[in-house]
């Protein structure tokens, strides 16, 4: 057990966020019978013990740090610590801006929070339907 939660698999794993949510909690109340190769090999090859062992060199938290600032509702320290599972250094470094570096396990948190905070707003209601988009001129 790796003590990732869910939602963290994905970046751990490089496998798409909504195929891995698909594969656990199945999608429009179907289970998924099939996903691509490259997605399969890649959960195959995520053992434990090679998860642990990845987790735990220190990475470049730039990637985190910029996707953070380019969510729609910044999260507060207490969000990232309750909903991402990181200790708080860990959540004002990363907020504040400051962090550089911090252990890949963080990282593969922050990126599956952000992924989870993100595909939960595309599911809500357009806080105001006057101004909504309308989605059928973006198709186009």
């Amino acid at each position: 057990h790796t003590g990732l939660p869910w939602f963290a698999i994905p970046a751990a794993t490089y496998t798409p966020f909504r195929m891995t949510r698909a594969l656990l909690f199945g999608s429009g109340g179907q289970t998924i019978r099939r996903i691509r190769h490259l997605d399969a090999r890649s959960l195959l090859y995520a053992s434990v013990d090679t998860l642990l062992r990845n987790g735990t060199s220190f990475v470049d938290t730039y990637q985190c740090i910029t996707r953070l600032s380019q969510l729609a509702v910044t999260p507060t320290v207490n969000d990232l610590i309750t909903k991402a599972g990181i200790e708080e250094r860990w959540a004002i470094g990363l907020l504040e801006g400051w962090l550089t570096k911090c252990p890949r396990h963080i990282t593969w948190r922050i990126l599956g929070y952000i992924e989870l905070q993100e595909a939960t707003a595309l599911n809500q209601p357009h806080p105001n339907p006057e101004t909504q988009p309308d989605k059928r001129k973006q198709r186009r």
